[in-house]
């Protein structure tokens, strides 16, 4: 082989670093674009009235940031109580494996006495 050839496995090194350096140059040209084009539309919009104004301005206004602020209070609570239905079904489908292993391993084993999802079992409370 002569000597300015590079073994294949050196060729696999050269080729990801160059990948690496286009992928980090291409992720700071976006960077840099896309301050560029911020840059220029501030510019081209100093001193203008738009819609975006008008906008902050309802906004601003207190019964409009108020039914904003019970839109996102019930959709804050709808998640909530979704994610805890969730999580019980899942407990309560994970339980039942459990408690057969438990019982495999140490029959006489006591229990927590849980509920089937995973709550506090009501004379507890």
């Amino acid at each position: 082989m002569p000597k300015n050839r590079l073994e294949p496995e050196h060729w696999l090194v050269v080729v990801d670093r160059v990948c690496t350096t286009a992928k980090h140059g291409l992720t700071c040209l976006t960077v840099i674009a896309a301050f560029y084009f911020a840059n220029e539309s501030l510019a081209n919009l100093a001193g203008k009235t738009t819609l975006a104004d008008i906008f902050i301005g309802l906004l601003v206004s207190s019964r409009v940031g108020e039914r904003i602020a019970w839109i996102a209070a019930i959709l804050a609570g709808a998640y909530g109580y979704r994610e805890r239905r969730l999580r019980g079904k899942k407990v309560s489908y994970l339980t039942a494996r459990i408690v057969e292993l438990e019982n495999k391993a140490d029959p006489g084993r006591s229990s927590s006495n849980l509920t089937a999802t995973g709550g506090t079992r009501p004379e507890d409370r």
